[in-house]
């Protein structure tokens, strides 16, 4: 990763850690975000256990490691709500079997 010192707004400037080069990069308005072409896989470590979530082009993948399967949601699901919206007539669910 670069180490970016910056004195011009439009852009980056700096020195490459590993290579030690110098670094003196124009920013563009599409330089900052890369299009996700293929899958990233990331650790993950929350409440003591370890997970790969896995962001791809369909979706979001979350798998706890070690194991094989995971709950999978679409970009759709998120864009739309839907995701928001199940967890909330799952969290209702869960509340009325506790009443009963």
């Amino acid at each position: 990763m670069p180490r970016v010192v910056t004195h011009d707004p439009s852009f980056i400037t700096g020195t490459c850690i590993a290579s030690r080069e110098p670094i003196n990069c124009p920013l563009t308005e599409d330089a900052m975000a890369t299009k996700l072409d293929k899958s990233i896989k990331r650790e993950l470590e929350h409440q003591g256990k370890l997970y790969t979530i896995t962001i791809a082009p369909d979706g979001v993948k979350v798998v706890e490691k070690g194991k094989r399967n995971g709950p999978h949601v679409s970009w759709s699901s998120i864009i739309n709500g839907d995701t928001a919206l199940n967890e909330n007539l799952n969290i209702s669910n869960d509340a009325m079997r506790r009443d009963q």
